[in-house]
C-alpha cells in the first residue's frame, strides 16, 4: 500500500508542476510532435522481367547484406527493410546483374538485358562430363567413320 500511495503522490506532484515548468522555459506541451523523423526501414516491391516477359527466379538482394529474396512466378518482389541509399542487386544466369540505388521508391520495374558474352554452348554427354559442341561432333564423326 505506501508503494502505491507514494506512486500516487509522485505523479499528483507532477501533473501540477508540468505546467508551471512549462510556463518558465516556454516549452509547449500541447503542440502535436514533429513527423520529421524517417522511416528507417521500408519494404520495396517490383517486378523483373527479359524481353519476353518474366523473370522466374531472379535474386535480389540489397548489395553488401543477407537481406534478399527471389522473383515469383510472375517476376513478382518484395524485399522488407530497405534504407534510403541501399543499393539493391537484380542477377540472374545469363543476364548482366542490374543495380539499382533506393530513394525511397514504392515500387521497382526492372527489365535485364542477356549476357552473351558469358555462355557457350555446351552438350552434356551420358557420362555426365561436359565438352564443347564442336569437340563432341569430331568424336562423333570419328567413331562413326571407323569401319566394323
Amino acid at each position: 500500500m505506501k508503494v502505491c500511495k507514494s506512486a500516487s503522490a509522485f505523479l499528483f506532484a507532477s501533473a501540477i508542476t508540468m505546467p508551471v515548468i512549462a510556463a518558465e522555459t516556454n516549452l509547449d506541451f500541447s503542440a502535436p510532435v514533429s513527423n520529421s523523423i524517417e522511416k528507417i526501414n521500408e519494404k520495396v516491391s517490383g517486378n523483373v522481367t527479359d524481353r519476353s516477359g518474366a523473370i522466374i527466379g531472379a535474386s535480389v538482394i540489397i548489395k553488401g547484406t543477407t537481406n534478399g529474396t527471389v522473383t515469383d512466378l510472375d517476376g513478382n518482389f518484395t524485399l522488407d527493410n530497405v534504407k534510403k541509399g541501399d543499393v539493391i542487386q537484380v542477377s540472374y544466369i545469363g543476364y548482366l546483374n542490374y543495380e539499382i540505388t533506393y530513394n525511397g521508391q514504392s515500387s521497382l520495374k526492372i527489365e535485364l538485358k542477356e549476357d552473351t558474352q558469358t555462355l557457350e554452348e555446351v552438350v552434356v554427354t551420358a557420362l555426365g562430363m561436359s565438352r564443347e559442341k564442336n569437340q563432341w561432333y569430331r568424336n562423333c564423326q570419328s567413331e562413326f567413320s571407323k569401319p566394323y
